[in-house]
């Protein structure tokens, strides 16, 4: 199942979900599909029935392609909201997503701020592997102009990685 996020940043909110499947697709092109019907508001608050498939390739992002939409009454969401408990994005979801973009904005922040500034230029660096040793150091981002570094600290390199990695799971 496509998650809950995925329909939010299409504009979708108040999102049930009234069946998926998902198969593998035969052509020479690895894809993976999943089908799904949802029930849902769009931006203008209308209230709709969408069948649609999230199409990925394991490269790129997963993409939606809505097959089909129609206009549904209130009465109609309503009952189907009732049905399934709820919708899957409700107050904690977006308590739990503002959370999480306070978190990832507080990341990248640190990150900044453990970046230096060449010591040549005054520009922020970037990390850049030794061809030789494999090693990482920091380089000016003004290379080849400027050909300013600083060696990178084992423990600098590590928080780098975690903080990398918590924003890079937040998209």
């Amino acid at each position: 199942m496509a998650r809950v996020q995925d329909y939010v940043n299409l504009g979708y909110s108040g999102l049930v979900i009234l069946s998926s499947e998902s198969k593998e697709s035969q052509s020479g092109m690895q894809q993976e599909v999943e089908r799904e019907t949802l029930v849902c508001r769009d931006k203008k608050k209308r209230c709709l029935r969408i069948t649609g498939a999230w199409i990925s390739d394991g490269l790129n992002p997963p993409r939606f392609r809505s097959e089909r939409e129609e206009l549904i009454s209130e009465t109609q969401y309503q009952k189907l909201v009732q049905e399934r408990k709820g919708p899957l994005d409700d107050q904690r979801f977006y308590a739990e997503r503002q959370r999480r973009q306070m978190q990832c904005l507080a990341a990248q922040n640190e990150l900044a701020n453990l970046t230096p500034h060449c010591p040549k230029c005054s520009v922020r660096m970037t990390l850049r592997v030794n061809s030789r040793d494999q090693s990482r150091f920091w380089g000016c981002t003004q290379y080849p102009n400027c050909g300013g570094t600083r060696s990178a600290d084992a423990a600098t390199l590590r928080r780098i990685d975690d903080l990398s990695a918590f924003i890079n799971s937040s998209r």
